[in-house]
């Protein structure tokens, strides 16, 4: 395969990086950043480069030897990539980061949650491999800490389609942590305090629910598609609408807005309220089993509003980059995933080498929907 070098004001580009936030999955190296687009599920990441002295150390481990060269050129150049000794385990770090970001679970598009704690188990078991070409390779403890965490509670819950691939992961992970002197013993507390939960949530998916918070009939009722640039990753049916209603209850103007939870987020937090904002009235959605709700007492005049002012826009408080994320284009991809998922299971394909494009989660993802 044949990779263009592309020279900017900023440095180098490596091929054609993903042009689209939810579809990249990234990889921070010393001195550039490896692009994947999920899209097409090349092999060989893209890279934006900023100190090609310091990628060259490495990159031949991802691209292969010729673009030493390439990178310490002094033109533009294409040159001749193959697979590094290191692409894998990059490729599948990056992946699982993506899919712990950007995986589109949706009860309405029946795209299943992914388990959180096989995301977290792969990852931990190939970032060790890549120490000596991270950026910051400071948070790897914790990453293993995490791999060790999900490691408990997978052990004695082989998912039935992987069943040698997760004790072997495990034994991985367990074989690095000692090697650094990581233990489980600072992280139990918290495990048993609070992440217990949070796996589960990982590993069920929650059922959508119709929400009501009073039984009257609505005066005036509509509905609005989601940014879900403005809601963090995971946390709103990538498929949903947010829902309005607006009731008379004792003799009070009463809004109330919601919108679906996505199914099995296993977050590494519980969900924080959504900010909901209809008509210039704002109210806080506050998350349940199945949804985000809220409800507020409004002025009757909001009935008078023209149509066009009944706007309804949902974000989660402080996130947000400023474009619009292509939820369709996204959940085609989950689907596509899952098929190629499905694909490389048939084939045996359990294990987190070879040449498997999706990580283990979708595989077994895609095996039980």
């Amino acid at each position: 395969m044949t990779v263009r070098v592309t020279r900017t004001d900023d440095g180098l580009v490596l091929g054609t990086p993903a042009t689209r936030p939810e579809f990249s999955a990234i990889l921070e190296a010393a001195g550039a950043v490896l692009v994947w687009d999920v899209a097409t599920g090349e092999a060989l990441p893209a890279a934006i480069v900023w100190d090609p002295v310091l990628a060259a150390e490495w990159a031949w481990q991802i691209y292969g030897v010729e673009v030493t060269t390439a990178l310490l050129a002094a033109d533009s150049s294409p040159f001749a990539a193959v697979p590094g000794a290191a692409l894998e385990s990059a490729r599948v770090v990056a992946r699982c980061r993506w899919a712990r970001s950007w995986w589109p679970a949706s009860h309405r598009a029946a795209i299943p949650a992914l388990d959180t704690r096989l995301l977290h188990l792969q990852e931990a078991a190939e970032v060790v491999e890549l120490e000596h070409l991270l950026d910051d390779s400071d948070g790897l403890d914790d990453e293993l800490r995490k791999g060790l965490r999900a490691a408990e509670y997978l052990e004695n819950e082989v998912p039935p389609s992987l069943p040698s691939v997760v004790p072997g992961l495990i034994e991985r992970i367990r074989s690095s942590a000692d090697d650094r002197g990581i233990s489980l013993d600072p992280i139990r507390a918290e495990a048993s305090e609070g992440a217990q939960g949070e796996f589960a949530l990982a590993a069920g998916a929650t059922k959508a629910a119709d929400v009501g918070t009073d039984s009257t009939r609505p005066i005036a009722a509509g509905s609005a598609p989601l940014d879900l640039s403005r809601v963090t990753p995971g946390t709103a049916d990538a498929a949903a609408e947010a829902r309005w209603s607006i009731h008379l209850i004792g003799g009070s103007t009463v809004l109330e807005v919601a919108v679906e939870r996505a199914p099995g987020r296993g977050s590494e937090s519980a969900p924080q309220p959504l900010a909901a904002n209809f008509a210039g009235v704002s109210l806080e959605l506050v998350p349940n089993a199945a949804s985000f709700s809220g409800r507020a007492m409004v002025p009757a005049g909001i009935l008078l509003t023209r149509p066009e002012e009944r706007k309804l826009t949902i974000a989660s408080p402080g996130y947000g980059d400023g474009w619009r994320v292509d939820s369709a284009a996204l959940i085609d991809a989950a689907r596509r995933a899952l098929a190629r998922a499905l694909t490389e299971a048939g084939e045996g394909g359990e294990g987190s080498g070879g040449s498997a494009v999706t990580t283990v989660a979708e595989r077994e993802a895609a095996v039980l929907a």
